[in-house]
């Protein structure tokens, strides 16, 4: 008998583990780009307030308030315990240094734990990793591309690309892009 509650007690206890790690697996366009750093598309109301839950210490929003004018989504972050910061990144002209070196700093100062970096879809989120590697941590133009690709940047690829100087930066743009982040 005592064998098996020890069994049911850590079964339980694995499933309650499972269910709250999944939350991040929910989220929109969810990329995981290490054990402890994340990307998505806007979260709902609802998976935000289960964020701290799944070990999210930190979300860095990269919207502007005015895309989500219905949603506090920094009440509802910092209510459930996750410290909560925002860089809103419009689209290309907020893809300054000086921005990125903002991303950076609030990339190194976040709480011990998962980080959840979002914006609409990944793009930005995308970008400013891009942006970040060569312009702080010296990656090459192409080691830079292929860490925002993998962080989720799409329609400011060509953006991006011009920036870091690229020289075929006209063969990145992308033909479905309309000239908004997603």
């Amino acid at each position: 008998m005592a064998k098996w509650l020890m069994w049911m007690t850590m079964t339980l206890a694995a499933s309650a583990w499972a269910a709250e790690g999944d939350v991040l697996a929910t989220l929109p366009n969810h990329i995981a780009l290490d054990a402890s750093t994340h990307v998505s598309g806007q979260p709902s109301a609802e998976t935000l307030t289960k964020l701290h839950a799944a070990g999210v210490r930190t979300v860095i929003n990269l919207r502007p308030d005015q895309e989500t004018p219905a949603l506090d989504e920094r009440a509802i972050v910092e209510k459930s315990g996750v410290r909560y910061q925002s860089l809103p990144v419009g689209g290309r002209a907020d893809l300054t240094r000086a921005n990125v070196a903002t991303f950076d700093r609030m990339l190194n100062e976040s709480r011990p734990g998962i980080v959840l970096m979002h914006c609409a879809s990944g793009n930005r989120v995308g970008a400013m990793m891009a942006l970040r590697a060569s312009w702080i941590q010296g990656k090459s133009a192409d080691e830079a591309l292929a860490i925002g690709k993998a962080a989720g940047l799409k329609g400011l690829a060509g953006d991006v690309q011009q920036l870091l100087g690229s020289p075929d930066a006209a063969s990145a743009a992308s033909p479905d892009w309309p000239g908004k982040p997603r």
